[in-house]
């Protein structure tokens, strides 16, 4: 069974955080060899993210759309 994360980065968001909390479920997934985590990226209006040291992340899908 597949566990699905949805993240919402909002503006200035902590790309540190989003990462950390990223990051372990992408390594989980390689080290299992499958797919246990998946996820999506969401911002409120589905434009690209802009954390507080300018990283952009685009995002999957908007908030309400989620």
């Amino acid at each position: 069974m597949t566990c699905r994360v949805g993240f919402l980065l909002v503006p200035r968001f902590s790309a540190l955080g989003f990462l950390c909390a990223a990051e372990p479920l992408r390594v989980a997934n390689r080290l299992a060899g499958q797919a246990f985590y998946q996820w999506d990226v969401l911002s409120l209006d589905g434009r690209p993210a802009v954390a507080s040291n300018a990283m952009r992340i685009e995002a999957a899908r908007s908030l309400a759309d989620a």
